[in-house]
């Protein structure tokens, strides 16, 4: 009989449990968001998407333009990875940032964070060019919508713009998107150069050749797609000439 009665109490738990991951997030209110990441489009190749994590512990993730995963997708935080980005904002004192960052061109992404704890709330507004506190908390968001274990909600047709993901050159040639490969004016040192741009996640790998002044750049890009990189550099009095790396494979015969 005891037997018995732990079956189906074990019957009823799993049923239980099974219901409670996998609730309809799209009936979720607005107003129980903790923490929200929105990441606009640019005149480039940039991701558009959104994260969101509720009061409940649910994060939302939905790809809309140039990401790996399209539609909406959520998942349910353990508890203490949960407390460790509250804590990560809190400790940061993301409640008393300021409002809003300078947007450098109409071409760069709208970034928006949203913090809120108990009646209170703050949105930041920027793009590429912010703190390295600020970029740090992004970059908390962005592990959590590149995490594993999502349940697929909604799909959403693939939107790209540009016209392939990783764009042969020519045959055997593919772009590698997290490099450039950079010739810089005569007399410009380069690792003091980078500089300027290392808060957008650039730094130098390698000189190419110790005869030659190219240089290997790697680039973040979750923070800026290496196309908007590249039409900042050659805007860039400092470089002379700017291209992609690329993979050479093997060709077919």
């Amino acid at each position: 009989m005891q037997s018995r009665v732990r079956y189906f109490a074990f019957i009823i738990l799993a049923v239980w449990l099974s219901c409670s991951s996998s609730k309809d997030v799209t009936k979720f209110k607005r107003d129980h968001v903790v923490l929200s990441l929105e990441k606009g489009g640019c005149t480039g190749y940039c991701s558009v998407y959104n994260v969101r994590v509720y009061k409940n512990r649910y994060a939302v993730y939905e790809g809309l333009v140039n990401v790996e995963k399209f539609g909406l997708f959520s998942r349910r935080l353990p508890q203490d990875e949960f407390l460790a980005l509250t804590q990560a904002f809190d400790k940061a004192g993301f409640l008393g940032f300021q409002d809003s960052f300078d947007i450098e061109s109409a071409d760069m992404p709208v970034i928006r964070m949203m913090y809120r704890k108990k009646d209170q709330s703050r949105t930041v507004t920027g793009s590429t060019d912010r703190p390295s506190y600020v970029l740090d908390l992004q970059q908390l968001l962005e592990k959590v919508g590149k995490s594993d274990n999502w349940l697929e909600v909604r799909k959403y047709e693939p939107r790209y713009t540009y016209k392939q993901r990783e764009t042969t050159m020519v045959q055997g040639e593919k772009i590698i998107e997290n490099q450039l490969i950079i010739e810089p004016a005569e007399g410009v040192d380069v690792r003091k150069w980078i500089t300027k741009y290392a808060s957008m996640g650039a730094s130098v790998q390698q000189q190419l050749s110790a005869n030659l002044n190219y240089w290997l750049i790697n680039l973040d890009t979750s923070r800026l797609s290496a196309y908007d990189f590249m039409k900042m550099l050659k805007a860039d009095p400092e470089i002379r000439h700017v291209e992609f790396n690329r993979k050479v494979s093997p060709r077919e015969h």
